[in-house]
């Protein structure tokens, strides 16, 4: 008998693609969603519930109710050996869409369902059933899977927020040394971006079109005329969860997939920039990973304890924003009434939010590994008390001194001992009021802005304030020296 356990591990090891063998793991909530398996059964819903529909609407009748949930049932709990006739069926016929519509006439052979066979299909187009289905497929990945993962970021975010919220921070503009800030700050600049993108991503919408070849209803009209066919078509768009698009060509323009892609793109963005960051501020000993036992940081090295969830991450969301800017870029476009290069390219929805998804659980890692090098921090900031002549200078402005500025940068620019010497020559009461001054304290409001944009949105959101932790495992990805 075959070990399923070493069955899956011999697949993984024969993967092309790095989701279905190394990530496999964490890309398994998706797979349910963008596999040809889904697609198939998700085009097999729909055609059954256009099929009801339509036979409603031209009065065609129905048999009973039960009847009617029986097949409704048999659509959406389709098995593997269902699935694969539909394949079998698709190699016949080099279609795939028609395969699903022939499954669907074999099913319902011999019951009273087969006098309303020749309804199966009427009077649509393959992107018909293609468009609503991953139009329905695309809103359970959103909300199913890609807005938990960012929530859950978003939640870790808020709380090293709070946590380090008065961690004083000594600031780097241009990578140069610069007035203090907190790490809860910084936290807290992240997690404002990412709110703002998850707030559009919570909004979106998926659009879907059911008009024919080239979206006149070209037949429907000439044979029943007397039929509000475009009202019949909006509402059933609506009733599987989709805003109708009622103008187009062959094909559903994409316009709300397209944001969408944009959308989740300047989200990665956002986290892109998180990793990158974060891994300076270890380079620079702001923050200490925490070694976890039975870890190898390098292979030649014992000593390291490298920030690979963070370069993983970052790998990762840089695939998956290559592959949505194409998905972007190509789904816009369509040659007259309709080209089917989308097609192909549709299938790589997927593999740009895996990739994506892949992502955002080795940086939820990453950052709950993390902690500030206090004593680090402290000697950073009190080694660089110069930059308290910012304030200097901005004070003797406030008194009238025009060139001011010019002055102390005269004094201190580009010498690490000008802001001492700068001190001794001060006249008594400046120098009297500068002595109470330190870099220690000079970080504005920042422990307050963090605080302040943690609770907005907390608010906003309605996060827990400490959300359990969705168990994934925690292997970490395996690097080189």
């Amino acid at each position: 008998m075959v070990n399923m356990d070493d069955w899956n591990e011999a697949i993984s090891l024969r993967a092309l693609s790095p989701l279905d063998g190394r990530y496999a793991k964490e890309c398994a909530p998706l797979r349910g969603l963008f596999s040809e398996r889904a697609l198939f059964g998700e085009r097999v819903t729909v055609e059954v519930h256009y099929w009801l529909a339509l036979l409603r609407f031209l009065d065609r009748g129905l048999p009973a109710p039960a009847e009617c949930a029986a097949l409704l049932r048999w659509a959406c709990e389709l098995d593997d050996s269902d699935l694969s006739r539909v394949k079998c069926l698709e190699q016949r016929t080099h279609h795939d869409i028609k395969a699903v519509e022939y499954f669907i006439r074999e099913h319902v052979k011999g019951t009273v369902w087969e006098k309303h066979s020749p309804w199966i299909h009427w009077g649509l187009t393959s992107e018909d059933t293609d468009n609503l289905a991953y139009g329905r497929l695309m809103t359970r990945a959103v909300a199913k899977v890609m807005l938990p993962a960012a929530r859950e970021l978003v939640s870790r975010l808020l709380r090293l927020a709070r946590r380090d919220a008065q961690v004083v921070l000594l600031g780097r503009t241009h990578g140069q040394v610069a007035v203090p800030t907190t790490l809860g700050k910084e936290w807290a600049v992240f997690l404002s971006r990412a709110h703002y993108w998850l707030k559009q991503l919570q909004n979106q919408r998926f659009g879907g079109k059911l008009n024919g070849a080239v979206g006149n209803l070209n037949a429907q009209s000439l044979l029943f005329p007397e039929r509000d066919w475009l009202g019949f078509g909006a509402q059933f768009v609506r009733s599987l969860g989709l805003e109708p698009t009622l103008v187009t060509t062959q094909i559903e323009p994409a316009s709300q997939l397209v944001a969408y892609l944009d959308r989740q793109r300047q989200l990665n963005n956002v986290w892109l920039d998180l990793c990158q960051n974060v891994w300076l501020y270890t380079t620079l000993g702001v923050l200490r990973q925490v070694a976890v036992a039975g870890e190898v940081g390098s292979s030649t090295m014992p000593h390291k304890v490298n920030p690979i969830h963070f370069e993983n991450a970052e790998g990762n969301l840089q695939v998956s924003n290559a592959l949505l800017q194409m998905l972007s870029s190509k789904l816009s476009l369509s040659r007259l009434q309709r080209d089917l290069s989308d097609k192909t390219v549709k299938r790589n929805i997927g593999v740009a939010l895996g990739h994506s998804l892949v992502a955002a659980e080795a940086l939820l890692q990453g950052l709950s590994r993390l902690e500030p090098d206090s004593e680090n921090l402290r000697e950073q900031v009190a080694a660089h008390p110069e930059v308290l002549a910012e304030a200097l200078q901005l004070w003797r402005r406030a008194r009238g001194e025009a060139d001011a500025f010019g002055d102390i940068q005269a004094a201190v620019r580009g010498d690490e001992s000008g802001w001492a010497k700068l001190v001794q020559e001060l006249d008594s009461q400046e120098r009297s009021t500068v002595s109470t001054w330190s870099p220690e304290a000079y970080i504005g409001l920042a422990a307050e802005l963090a605080q302040a944009e943690a609770d907005r949105v907390e608010r906003d959101l309605g996060l827990p304030e400490d959300p359990a932790r969705i168990d994934r495992g925690d292997q970490a990805d395996g690097e080189e020296t």
